[in-house]
Formats: structure tokens, sequence, C-alpha cells
């Protein structure tokens, strides 16, 4: 399944058409159908505002593996883990350097 299958079946899920998606990510109706239809591939940042919009996370959306980790009777989704993770450095990251933090990338890679 490629990331416009992901997408729209995300999008069927919820039960949102093209135009309301696009609405609640901040995009034209054309540019999100692109993405749907394989045209064009979205960037990290878009990534994360359709996640958003589609109420559901960027790794699922990107065909990423959840990696969960079992502690007793409790499942820990360990991607969100790490995206609220990333997304404070990349906060901490940018006070630091005085810019915004759109023009950071913060890549977390397990081994």
């Amino acid at each position: 399944m490629n990331i416009g299958d992901r997408l729209r079946a995300a999008r069927l899920a919820v039960g949102d058409t093209q135009e309301q998606v696009a609405a609640k990510a901040g995009m034209n109706v054309t540019q999100y159908n692109g993405y749907e239809r394989g045209r064009s591939r979205p960037t990290p940042q878009t990534m994360q505002r359709l996640a958003v919009a589609l109420a559901t996370d960027s790794a699922t959306l990107s065909g990423e593996p959840h990696i969960t980790v079992a502690d007793g009777e409790t499942t820990t989704a360990v991607s969100s883990t790490i995206e609220k993770l990333r997304d404070a450095f990349r906060a901490d990251v940018a006070a630091i350097l005085g810019i915004a933090a759109k023009h950071i990338e913060v890549r977390i890679e397990l081994r």
C-alpha cells in the first residue's frame, strides 16, 4: 500500500471528503488530491498536518512500522513517544539558535 492509498483509507475511515481533509490540513484540495493520487509526496511537515487532520499519526500514513512495547498489561506505542521527543527537541534547538522550528529537521532512528 502506498502513501496515497493510506491517505485515502484514513480519509474514508473518518468519513471526510478530500475537501474537508484539505481544509483541516490548511491546504488546497488540488494539493491533497495530488498526494492521494500519488502525483506528489508530502513533506514531513505536511504529513504531520495531514495526520492531525485524519486523526492518526504520520508514521501510520508513511507506512512506517509501529513498534510496540508490552509493559505488563499496558502496551505503549513507541512511535508516538518518538514523535513527541522529536518535536520537543526541534523546538529546543530552534529556541537556542533563534530560528523557526519549521527550518529544522530532526531524525531519530531505532536500531
